[in-house]
């Protein structure tokens, strides 16, 4: 449910994301928006309807910019080829949406995505806890297993592991 402190009427809502949401400079990203006008009580795809799009990276400069307008669907989408030495860390991705109305601003759709330096899992671990719940100063006991990925075992492999108590409220 849309919140907002103005109760205004939004013409217009959308949503736009990438496929992966992290990546590794040099590699290209694949954005995706989807949007939606009011019309006649319910919430329709607008076909045609222009968008521009500006992608901006951790330090708030330009990364890319393009205008599109929405398929059929009412959906669009863009590809952003980062370079290899883009900088890392969170990119702004907004998308201005025309006014259907003659005087009215342009809505905006707002996301993001990372860029940043790392290396692929090599293995996976698998916890077993003792108990399904614990409360503050029981023992805890756990099983912990380890394999890496390409099929070898890790028999004998030092660990470092850490524990955290979040308070929970029901």
């Amino acid at each position: 449910i849309y919140y907002d402190w103005r109760s205004e009427p939004q013409p217009l809502r959308g949503e736009i994301f990438s496929e992966r949401g992290i990546y590794r400079a040099g590699e290209t990203v694949h954005v995706k928006g989807v949007v939606r006008t009011a019309e006649k009580g319910g919430w329709l795809a607008p076909a045609s309807l222009p968008v521009d799009i500006e992608i901006h990276d951790p330090f708030g400069k330009l990364a890319g910019r393009a205008s599109e307008r929405t398929d059929a669907f009412g959906s669009f989408s863009l590809d952003l080829a980062t370079r290899d030495d883009s900088p890392l860390g969170t990119y702004g991705i907004i998308a201005k949406l025309a006014p259907r109305t003659a005087g009215a601003s342009p809505a905006e759709i707002r996301g993001s995505f990372r860029v940043e330096a790392y290396r692929p899992a090599e293995f996976e671990v698998h916890v077993k806890s003792g108990n399904e719940s614990y409360v503050f100063g029981d023992a805890y006991k756990a099983e912990i297993r380890g394999a890496y990925l390409f099929g070898g075992a890790m028999s004998g492999e030092k660990v470092r592991w850490s524990l955290r108590l979040n308070p929970v409220s029901f």
